[in-house]
């Protein structure tokens, strides 16, 4: 990078929240130090849920310097990055998950270029999750298939692609193809679950949004601000490591966990929904994704795709995952429909 295209870029905030994340968090600080960007523009914002494994050393000890914050409610990790954005001073900041690893040292360019070169787009992803051969196979099935959920999935709402093909097949009109990104313009009716997993966006945007650390939805700022017709996204030919599991027994509990403490916790909060009851596209969706996973038959239909695509026996847990999501959330909302009902006959 010459001295000229250092001096054009703009100051970046980045914020990270973690909570007991000391098995991933020292590569992603070694991935952050190592970026090709002058650190003078650079802000690590760490909002961290008390945790007790170790990880406030780690922050401590790196070499970066960072900005480390006890959260206000440290088991929200939504609120978290709502207090993180009100802390950033950065023109552009940076939404990088305790699990991301960035897989080059000009990753944060190569994310805000699109938005220096085109004042109209809020923010940029990656298309794609990383693939890396030699990861656990729970790992390389997401990066795969392009989602750790199969909900989100099925009703046609993840942002990163599937390996299976190599078009834009996600929400959005594409409007405008460059050689390292394109342009993807959403609207209320087709927006995707973006905001996380190395996301960039511009700061004073996001601000428009109900940004404040108690309505603070990765997916949902984003979408408030379509109202002021801030629409249009970059898509960025390249790739975030997403080191999210280590078995699939392990990582189906936390989605339980997820859906019940936060998700269904502050579900009448949300602007976005996953899941829109009143979309009769959602409704079929999730149809489908029941069908799909009780009967296994479409699921494995997909895998056999993926594997002729690209070959790797992580395909097959396609089947296994989504039978098992399935399972999962419907125990979850019966847990909910349970405590209701106890709620109501003891009051």
């Amino acid at each position: 990078m010459n001295n000229k295209t250092k001096l054009s870029l703009p100051t970046l905030s980045v914020i990270i929240v973690t909570k007991n994340n000391r098995r991933t968090l020292p590569r992603l600080l070694r991935n952050i130090e190592s970026q090709d960007y002058p650190r003078k523009k650079l802000e690590v914002i760490i909002v961290d849920g008390n945790s007790t494994d170790g990880t406030i050393d780690l922050i401590k000890s790196s070499r970066l310097k960072i900005k480390l914050v006890f959260g206000k409610k440290p088991n929200d990790p939504e609120t978290c990055k709502g207090e993180g954005l009100h802390l950033a001073k950065g023109e552009m900041v940076a939404l990088i998950d305790s699990d991301n690893y960035l897989p080059n040292n000009d990753w944060f360019r190569k994310m805000v270029t699109p938005l220096l070169e085109d004042k109209n787009i809020v923010g940029s992803f990656t298309w794609r999750f990383a693939y890396r051969k030699k990861d656990i196979y729970l790992n390389r099935y997401f990066s795969l298939i392009g989602s750790a959920d199969p909900v989100g999935l099925y009703l046609g709402k993840a942002d990163k692609m599937s390996y299976i093909s190599d078009k834009w097949t996600g929400f959005g009109s594409v409007i405008r193809d460059e050689k390292d990104y394109f342009v993807v313009r959403f609207d209320r009716e087709h927006f995707p679950t973006l905001g996380s997993n190395g996301f960039i966006a511009r700061r004073k945007y996001l601000l428009k949004g109900k940004s404040d650390m108690n309505n603070f939805f990765h997916i949902d700022v984003p979408f408030d601000i379509l109202k002021f017709k801030l629409s249009d996204y970059a898509v960025v030919r390249d790739v975030v490591i997403h080191d999210t599991a280590i078995a699939l027994f392990p990582y189906v509990i936390k989605r339980a966990r997820y859906m019940m403490l936060h998700y269904q916790k502050r579900s009448s909060e949300r602007r976005y929904k996953v899941f829109d009851p009143a979309r009769t596209q959602d409704i079929i969706g999730v149809i489908l994704f029941i069908i799909f996973s009780c009967t296994f038959i479409q699921p494995f239909y997909i895998s056999i795709r993926g594997y002729l695509k690209k070959p790797d026996i992580a395909w097959f847990i396609h089947p296994i995952f989504c039978f098992s999501i399935f399972v999962t959330y419907i125990v979850a909302i019966l847990i909910k429909l349970f405590k209701g009902l106890f709620m109501t006959f003891t009051n």
